[in-house]
C-alpha cells in the first residue's frame, strides 16, 4: 500500500491537542505499516521539522505554495491530489482541512464535532474556516472514521449521519516532558485557552473571585485573553515543555468545559501526577482517568468548593500508568486503510 499522510496538523504550532494526538498517532502508523510505503505531506511557505525521526518505509514532500495561497485554490474546488507528484492508495487525516474533492479512498481522525453541535463557541473566523472546510461531506465521502471517544462517535450519527464505517479508537498519551516547575510562588490553578469559549473559563473566574477573597492563589490560563482580574495571568501560546512545567507546579488543573470530544489535557496533567477537576460534560465522564474529579459545568459554586478543598490539601497523584499504546489504534486504522485503499495502478486506468 501506498499511503499517504497529511502532516500538515503534526507540524502546526498552534493546533495543541489536535497537534499532541495526531504525532503520537501517526509516529505509530508509520511503525505499524512497516511493509507499506508511506508519505507524509506538508505544505507552507515555512518547511517545520516533523517532530519524530521517519523510520525507513516513510519520506517527507512539502509543498512550498503558501497555506493561504492553496487553501483558497482548494476552496475553489481545486483537488489536494493535483498538486501531488504522485498517485496513491489511500490517504489519511489527522484532522479537518482543505482538500478539494479527492478520487482517492480515504479516512479521518475526528476530534469531537463542537463545531456542529454550538457554533456559539467559536469565533466569526473559526465558523467560516468550518463552513469552508465543509465535514459533513468531507466525513460522509470517508471511507472511513476514526473517532477519540465513544461520545463523538454517537455525535456523528446525531449530527451528520450516512457515515460509511466509524470506529472508537482508544486513546494513548505521551507524557510532557517537564523540568523543574516554572512557578514556586504564588500558588496557582491551571487552565486551558482563555480565548475559547467551550473552555468556559467564565465559571472559573466567577468561583476566583470568591476564593481570592480568601487566599492567596492565582489563575493561570493559556492563550492571551483579558478578564481584568489581577488573579488571572494569560500565558500566551506554550510550548510542550512549557505547558508540562506549569501542569506540574499547579494546584490542580482545572477543566470545566462545555463539551470535549476526549480531554487530553486532563490526560497528561494525570500523567505528570497533577490533580484534575474537570466537567461531566461531552465525552469527558467517559473518558477521564481515575481520581478525576467531576463537576457541573454550569455550577460555579460547586467549583469553589472543590477547589478550596484543593488549595487547603497537599494532595497530588501519582502519575497514571498507560492503559493503551498508539500501537494499538495505528494497527486499527492501517488494516482499515489497507481495506479500503485502491492501488495506485488501478487509479490510472480510470
Amino acid at each position: 500500500m501506498k499511503l499517504l499522510i497529511d502532516a500538515r496538523p503534526l507540524v502546526d504550532p498552534y493546533s495543541g491537542g489536535v497537534r499532541r494526538v495526531g504525532i503520537g498517532l501517526v509516529e505509530a502508523i508509520c511503525h505499524e505499516a512497516s511493509q507499506d510505503e508511506i508519505t507524509l505531506l506538508t505544505t507552507g511557505r515555512e518547511k517545520r521539522e516533523i517532530p519524530f525521526t521517519l523510520p525507513p518505509n516513510t519520506k517527507r514532500i512539502h509543498l512550498s505554495w503558501p497555506n493561504k495561497l492553496l487553501s483558497a485554490s482548494l476552496l475553489m474546488g481545486c483537488s489536494l491530489e493535483r498538486f501531488l507528484p504522485e498517485r496513491y492508495d489511500a490517504y489519511f487525516f489527522p484532522n479537518l482541512g482543505f482538500t478539494g474533492p479527492l478520487k482517492t479512498p480515504y479516512s479521518s481522525l475526528v476530534h469531537d464535532l463542537s463545531f456542529l453541535i454550538e457554533p456559539r463557541w467559536f469565533s466569526i473566523k473559526d465558523r467560516l474556516w468550518h463552513r469552508a472546510v465543509n465535514p459533513k461531506r468531507f466525513m460522509k465521502q470517508a471511507s472511513a472514521i476514526f473517532t477519540v471517544s465513544d461520545k463523538t462517535t454517537n455525535d456523528l450519527e446525531r449530527y451528520i449521519g450516512g457515515i460509511k464505517q466509524s470506529y472508537t479508537i482508544s486513546m494513548a498519551h505521551k507524557r510532557l516532558a517537564h523540568t523543574e516547575s516554572v512557578e514556586k510562588a504564588p500558588a496557582y490553578f491551571f487552565a486551558m485557552s482563555s480565548e475559547d469559549k467551550r473552555k468556559n473559563l467564565a465559571c472559573l473566574i466567577e468561583a476566583m473571585d470568591v476564593l481570592t477573597k480568601e487566599f492567596p492563589v492565582q489563575l493561570y490560563v493559556t492563550g492571551s485573553g483579558t478578564w481584568n482580574r489581577p488573579f488571572v495571568k494569560a500565558l500566551g501560546r506554550l510550548s510542550d515543555q512549557a505547558l508540562a512545567n506549569y501542569v506540574q507546579g499547579a494546584k490542580a488543573v482545572l477543566y470545566p468545559s462545555w463539551y470535549e470530544g476526549y480531554g487530553l489535557p486532563v490526560h497528561e496533567a494525570r500523567n505528570l501526577g497533577t490533580p484534575v477537576i474537570a466537567s461531566i460534560a461531552g465525552a469527558l465522564p467517559e473518558t477521564v482517568p481515575p481520581g478525576t474529579k467531576l463537576i457541573q459545568p454550569e455550577k460555579p459554586q460547586l467549583w469553589l468548593t472543590a477547589m478550596k478543598s484543593m488549595f487547603l490539601s497537599d494532595h497530588t497523584n501519582e502519575p497514571i500508568t498507560q492503559e493503551h499504546s498508539w500501537q494499538e489504534a495505528a494497527k486499527i486504522i492501517v488494516n482499515k486503510l489497507r481495506e479500503v485503499s485502491h492501488p495506485s495502478n488501478e487509479l490510472e486506468q480510470h
